[in-house]
Formats: structure tokens, sequence, C-alpha cells
């Protein structure tokens, strides 16, 4: 089984973190499961790091790699840039606004639509030649719309629907030089998203919104060692936590009438909390044309 690599170059990837993820996901494929494998810096389950700050991206569709517990298709590894030379950073705003948006066919009028996304980073030596260190902000509010057209005891009810929602995401990363050939990795992220008067639509009255809210927090270590030319030693850390709840605009019952409307509470109140820990080691070994690779994983989950 043979290894390919693609490099992909910074500015023909989307600036947009799911945009980017649609895009890398087309270029690795599915597996036969119709899902795709995203790792970065060695770790998976992470959120993907801004344009910016990716080095290489890698197209692994070998689903015998050794160094994952798994065997799998369509892996997307990416590899991030350390901050090295000389301090950088990247600032841009995007804004978008209904102003050129139709109305649409079954709505009575036009409903607002508005953008407003926000992205920096910051990067570079903090110690020259020893330590760098690298840092990332984004935040996006938006207002999605949609048309009301359903039928009530009361007659026709024919509206716009306007469901905002915005997130925020930091991340920083830290890169120490301990010895020559020897480096260790800090990361940390913090991301949180709400989205309210969802459900709301079609046939769907507005009694029947409901508000969601997610957050992440995620915390990766990983040394990296040299030990001769042709040996190198890799130990991974990682922690992530997450939450997330729906909230009904009301508790009343539900009612459902085909092709008509649908009423009273979502039903659907809920609240999600999971836990997961992971460690391995990875040693590679290089003989000549051959290349060996060997290692433990230890991995905990907990669900609520």
């Amino acid at each position: 089984h043979i290894e390919e690599i693609s490099h992909v170059v910074n500015y023909d990837l989307p600036e947009d973190p799911d945009e980017l993820a649609a895009v890398l996901q087309e270029l690795a494929g599915q597996s036969p499961d119709g899902t795709s494998e995203t790792i970065v810096d060695g770790f998976t389950g992470g959120r993907l790091p801004s344009r910016d700050q990716i080095q290489e991206v890698r197209i692994n569709r070998n689903p015998f790699s050794s160094e994952f517990s798994r065997p799998g298709r369509g892996r997307v590894e990416i590899v991030t840039r350390a901050g090295t030379g000389e301090l950088h950073g990247n600032l841009s705003f995007n804004f978008r606004d209904d102003a050129l948006n139709a109305r649409q066919a079954l709505a009575d009028s036009k409903p607002p639509y508005q953008q407003r996304s926000f992205r920096a980073n910051l990067g570079g030596p903090i110690l020259r030649n020893r330590l760098s260190g690298t840092v990332s902000m984004m935040r996006s509010d938006e207002e999605e719309s949609d048309s009301l057209h359903a039928i009530t005891p009361e007659g026709l009810l024919s509206s716009a629907v306007v469901r905002p929602q915005n997130r925020w995401e930091v991340e920083g990363r830290v890169q120490y030089k301990l010895a020559e050939r020897h480096t260790l990795d800090f990361g940390a992220e913090r991301s949180s998203r709400r989205r309210e008067n969802q459900g709301v639509g079609e046939i769907t009255l507005p009694e029947r919104a409901f508000s969601s809210d997610s957050s992440e927090y995620s915390l990766r270590i990983r040394e990296t060692a040299v030990l001769s030319s042709s040996t190198i030693n890799e130990i991974r850390f990682q922690f992530d936590r997450e939450t997330s709840k729906n909230i009904p605009l009301t508790s009343a019952l539900a009612v459902n009438v085909l092709d008509a409307f649908q009423a009273g509470g979502a039903q659907n109140r809920s609240r999600e909390f999971e836990r997961e820990y992971q460690i391995s080691n990875t040693a590679t070994f290089s003989r000549g044309p051959a290349t060996f690779r060997a290692g433990v994983q230890l991995w905990q989950r907990s669900f609520d």
C-alpha cells in the first residue's frame, strides 16, 4: 500500500473553516461508510486550523496506516506551521447584507439577512531559536432566513422567519525546543456556538422554536525526539470536552396536522456532556528503503 501525499498551496484553500473542510473532504474522497477523517498534527477530533497556519496537507488513502488504531480511507492529515521567522499576523473582516437578496416566492416580505465575520492571527518567535507560538481568534454573527407558509385554524399564515446564530473560537499553540533534535508542542482551543429560533419555517409555527448551545475545549501536548538519523519517537496526549443542549421555547404538547401546520412545543429538550482522553506513543525506524512503525494508544471516553 502506497501512501499518497498532496501538497495544497495556501492561497488555493478557502478561508472559511466549513468551506475548507468540504474542499479537503472532496480531495480525500470518502470511505465506504460515507465519512472521512481529519487529523491535525497527529491528533484526531480537533477543529481545522486557520488557513494561514497550515503548512502541509497530506491525503492518505492507505487504509492500514499503522499509526492509527482503526482502518479507514480518505484521511486528511494536516501539518501546521510553527511561529518561526519574524513576528507576523493576519486580520480579515467579511460582511454580507440582504440589500442584493431577492424576496422568496412564498414570503410576503424580504427577511433581513446579515453576516459579519472577523478573523485574526498572530505568530512568531517568543524566545529566539527556542520558543515560538501562534494565537488565532474568530467571531461570526449571521442571520439565516426562511419562509413560513402554513394553514392554521385561524386561516393562512405566511411570513418570513429569521434564525440568528453566532460562534467564536480562540486557539493558541506554543512550540518549545528542548534540545537540537527534541521539541515540545502545546496547543489549546476554546469554541462556542449558539443558534436561536431553530426549527421554524415552512409549516412549523414560531411557537415550535428552540435554541441550541454547544461549546468545546481541547488541550494537546506532543513531544517529538529524533533519537538518531534513523529513529524518531513521538508521544501525544489529548483531552477534549464537549457540551451541547437544546432549549425549546415552550414545553407544551406538540400538535401536528399533516400538510397544514405544526404547533406546540418542540419536544427536544436535551443536554449532552462528553469527555475524551488519548495517550499514544509512536516510534519510526528507517533501514535503507524500508520504514517500520510501532506504537501503543490508550483511549478513554465518557458520555452523559
